[in-house]
């Protein structure tokens, strides 16, 4: 892939998303290649190395039970599910869910293929943790790695990609915009241009805003839309949006999003939210998936459950998610639990099934959930004030997080400018006027 920081290795098995991405033809993105290309594509030493050590291959010691046999061999893919029927695929713990194996995927909208299986970052410690952790996991078959700006660890994401002898288009990276780059869309192509340039790529494969909580929802998502257009994420979406959220983002006329990334787990099942999103086609990719082990070691009837079947409680807390049609994420630092939160070769019934939904609770592990309960107002809302003359209807808001030089015309009094008496202050306004808020 030109531009990418991983070079030629070979990668062990395809992923989910199919063909070359898209590349940023705008002159920051080759400034970004050139900078790449110099301090950290692999030359054939190196890939031998990787090749040698079992990057290509795993040894015995470092591969996957999961992997061996029929549900590891190279065979095609199975069919990916879209995402309106992903919910369901499975549910029975027959047919569909017998045949879930670690290249599975779910199809959104666009027809882009997101791997069910992915390893969250959240947390992971940059310096090598979380490097680690992500050539730990690509080795022994996961194939999408979730991360983002606030996180700081996307360079330690690129150098396991690397360390783990991966090509760049086999590898499905999801990366979001932090809430303080929310506004308009030179503010977010910054943003993500700073996240791809740690990532050592053109693009990302999923962009996500991170939480409602950054406010300017509208102008961050249209800018979102435009990051898509131009090739800097083959597909974008959503974290922590409520239904509310979502229903009134699509009800200004704009594209729903793809992907929602929420808390969810066998003890907060967000059934409402998840049937919403199965509705109107929006994949849902499970944050937390293992509430944080909070709800392990005898907290529920889940252990008794998986000792039944010499299974652990993570195994089928995470077989749960994926026979729902879900996109799992879990998180962990060692080699050995990496591997073992890959759900595969196995299959829950029908009555296994029930009795894990009979488990719901509404139990959040994350702070990030508290973001569902923000009102559509808060959403639209600036997090810094505005001037009167920011809330002009012809042109998107702009925020003192980040000042700038204003463009002509711009100020006090000017562009629809009007005292802060008359209805609230100037992005209340604005949002009021644009989309008939009361």
């Amino acid at each position: 892939m030109p531009g990418s920081r991983w070079g030629r290795a070979t990668a062990t098995a395809a992923a989910g998303g199919e063909g070359t991405g898209p590349t940023a033809a705008d002159k920051a993105s080759q400034a970004a290649e050139a900078i790449l290309e110099g301090d950290g594509k692999f030359d054939q030493a190196t890939a031998q190395e990787n090749s040698n050590s079992g990057s290509g291959q795993a040894s015995a010691s470092d591969s996957s039970r999961w992997r061996r046999g029929p549900s590891g061999s190279e065979k095609a893919a199975p069919a990916a599910v879209p995402a309106k029927a992903a919910a369901t695929e499975g549910g029975g713990g027959g047919g569909g869910a017998a045949q879930l194996t670690p290249t599975s995927t779910v199809a959104l909208r666009s027809g882009l293929c997101l791997p069910v299986l992915g390893l969250g970052t959240r947390q992971l410690k940059a310096g090598g943790e979380c490097r680690d952790a992500v050539r730990a996991a690509l080795r022994c078959g996961y194939r999408l790695v979730d991360t983002a700006a606030v996180y700081g660890n996307e360079e330690d994401v690129c150098q396991g990609i690397r360390a783990a002898g991966m090509k760049r288009e086999d590898v499905f990276i999801v990366s979001k915009l932090a809430p303080a780059d929310h506004g308009e869309a030179e503010d977010v192509e910054e943003a993500l241009k700073a996240s791809l340039l740690r990532l050592g790529t053109t693009y990302v494969d999923l962009y996500l805003m991170q939480s409602p909580k950054g406010g300017s929802v509208i102008w961050t998502w249209d800018a979102m839309l435009e990051m898509r257009c131009k090739g800097l994420a083959r597909a974008v979406g959503v974290c922590n949006f409520g239904v509310a959220h979502l229903k009134n983002l699509v009800a200004t006329g704009r594209e729903a999003p793809e992907v929602l990334q929420v808390e969810l787990h066998f003890g907060n099942q967000q059934r409402a939210l998840a049937a919403h999103c199965r509705s109107e086609g929006i994949a849902v990719m499970a944050a937390c998936p293992l509430a944080r082990g909070q709800l392990f070691r005898s907290q529920t009837a889940l252990g008794a459950l998986a000792a039944k079947r010499g299974r652990t409680e993570a195994e089928f807390a995470l077989r749960w998610c994926l026979q729902r049609g879900y996109i799992a994420i879990p998180k962990s630092k060692t080699a050995p639990r990496i591997e073992a939160n890959a759900p595969f070769g196995f299959a829950l019934g029908t009555t296994e099934m029930e009795e894990i939904d009979s488990l719901d609770r509404g139990f959040a592990s994350s702070s990030a959930s508290k973001c569902l309960d923000l009102t559509w107002e808060q959403a639209l809302g600036e997090v810094s004030d505005v001037s009167d003359g920011d809330a002009g209807l012809e042109a998107p808001r702009r925020r003192r997080r980040r000042p700038r030089r204003r463009a002509k015309g711009k100020g006090k009094g000017k562009a629809g400018g009007q005292s802060k008496s008359a209805g609230g202050n100037a992005a209340q306004r604005a949002a009021n006027t644009l989309f008939g808020l009361s």
